[in-house]
């Protein structure tokens, strides 16, 4: 019954992922998708922060800002508490927002370049981006979403850049592991 579910949501998921990057901000307001020479990422050299131009959302530049894995309920209080960039609205970002970084053309990571043309490289717009790592979670490597699983507080979603698939947290969220990428609202909408 959780596969069928988890294949449903996979399923839902990328629909509207889709549809969220085409039109809508992660607000619910609307929003027109850059076209032509607009990069898809804005790195912001002042603030160390990376704008996606796709979602207007603001992103940590290093992916591994904390330094290591951390359970749920460290990642959420890591981002609460966070004053980076000039900015202390951090937060963890939810399933879709993270899966809006992702570019499904590519693997290990699944995530393009500043232009958004080819495959990203290290420090191309981000930095520190955990995708395989033997140490870790037995090699892939698993990034936190704030979304947890309905009725099951204690099963809290991870998402990883290897090939961009999902995994449910079994145990309770407070003794599972994972990595934490801070995202906000870029409140004046401009890169």
């Amino acid at each position: 019954m959780k596969t069928m579910k988890l294949a449903v949501l996979v399923a839902a998921m990328t629909v509207a992922v889709g549809w969220w990057m085409a039109e809508a901000r992660s607000d619910g307001t609307t929003q027109t998708v850059p076209t032509g020479s607009v990069p898809r990422f804005t790195v912001q050299a002042d603030t160390n922060c990376v704008v996606d131009n796709l979602t207007g959302l603001m992103w940590a530049r290093d992916a591994n800002l904390p330094g290591g894995i951390q359970s749920w309920a460290q990642a959420v209080a890591f981002c609460k508490n966070l004053n980076y960039g000039g900015h202390n609205d951090w937060r963890l970002p939810n399933m879709m927002e993270l899966f809006s970084l992702m570019d499904m053309k590519y693997t290990r990571p699944a995530l393009s370049n500043t232009e958004g043309t080819a495959k990203w490289k290290e420090g191309d717009a981000f930095k520190g981006v955990k995708e395989y790592d033997v140490k870790d979670k037995g090699g892939v490597c698993y990034y936190w979403v704030t979304t947890t699983t309905e009725g099951e507080p204690g099963g809290a979603w991870l998402v990883t850049f290897f090939n961009g698939s999902i995994n449910r947290e079994n145990d309770n969220e407070t003794t599972g592991a994972g990595y934490v990428w801070p995202v906000r609202e870029v409140k004046d909408k401009k890169p």
